[in-house]
């Protein structure tokens, strides 16, 4: 059994490490202070708001606001890279691309997600807690959404694959059920004789 769902053990394996391993290995620092820099900028451009980037210690601010890790994305970065670098068969031009596209974009939408966080709560229209985590939930979904559409077109190989993970799980945990159901039933049986 085990030889047969042999890529797809590896495969998981390698994403969680990759994972693990590339969202805690650093702070990210530059990463916080390039988001800061593009959100301050649409924040200016766009929504009129005068502000300026500032560094203290290692922290990154706009106005009153911080800027930390999770704000710049790079969690859902790492997933999707994982998710896509890790799949064994495909160009890598094509990988390449869609990774590209899918980090471009979760990028960007952070960047507009911060400044306009920033215009809610700055114009008085919303609470912070009010402005944060609502337009944080509808941007992962749509991000999500947007990684299969983006995959399923330039990368199709992704999604294969990903499927047929999928039927390996689903036929693992039937077969799990199935096995604890007679193990029931034949107890059952003994209880009712």
């Amino acid at each position: 059994m085990f030889t047969q769902n042999r890529k797809y053990v590896l495969y998981l394996v390698f994403v969680s490490l990759f994972i693990l391993v590339f969202y805690y290995i650093s702070d990210y620092f530059y990463l916080k202070v390039l988001t800061a820099f593009h959100s301050s900028l649409l924040l200016e451009r766009l929504f009129l708001i005068p502000n300026r980037p500032q560094i203290v210690g290692n922290k990154v601010f706009i106005n009153d606001f911080e800027i930390i890790r999770e704000c710049t994305g790079i969690q859902a970065i790492v997933v999707f890279v994982g998710l896509v670098l890790f799949v064994p068969r495909g160009p890598w031009k094509k990988k390449i691309l869609s990774l590209a596209l899918i980090i471009g974009f979760v990028y960007a939408s952070n960047v507009f997600r911060i400044a306009f966080e920033i215009w809610l709560v700055e114009s008085g229209l919303l609470s912070y807690t009010l402005a944060h985590y609502p337009l944080s939930l509808v941007l992962g979904i749509i991000g999500v959404f947007l990684l299969v559409v983006v995959t399923e077109q330039v990368y199709p190989q992704f999604s294969e694959f990903i499927m047929g993970l999928m039927k390996v799980v689903q036929a693992n945990v039937n077969n799990f059920w199935n096995s604890h159901s007679r193990v029931t039933d034949s107890r059952d049986m003994e209880v009712k004789k």
